[in-house]
């Protein structure tokens, strides 16, 4: 009986989980005039319409980002690293670069990958 329970308590907790994460959006950023949802990752975060748990698809540009104030958790996806030793997986071989990212304590639990930050 107590295996029943943990069992339907699991299921029922990744549930909630899985209706909670299915909610997220999905923003594209794009900064050399092609034209994307914003463009620039500093005015999806400002957004009202950019809510905590969405993510952010910042696309390579020859162009740096500039810096963000992270203030929710996001998830923040860039083209990927080695674009030019891989030249056929990406229609553009540039990264998107970013100067610097500050993490504010609202932006706790932000997973970022596949982008430079330089400082």
């Amino acid at each position: 009986m107590k295996l029943l329970i943990r069992v339907f308590t699991l299921s029922l907790s990744l549930s909630v989980l899985l209706i909670l994460t299915a909610s997220a959006s999905k923003w594209r950023v794009n900064n050399s005039g092609i034209q994307a949802g914003f463009n620039s990752v500093q005015q999806a975060v400002s957004s009202s319409q950019v809510l905590p748990g969405d993510t952010l698809y910042v696309e390579g540009s020859p162009f740096s980002y500039g810096n963000v104030d992270l203030t929710k958790r996001l998830v923040i996806i860039g083209p990927g690293y080695f674009l030019g030793q891989n030249p056929e997986t990406q229609a553009c071989l540039s990264t998107a670069i970013f100067e610097n990212i500050a993490f504010n304590a609202e932006s706790d639990g932000s997973f970022m990958t596949g982008m430079t930050v330089i400082s």
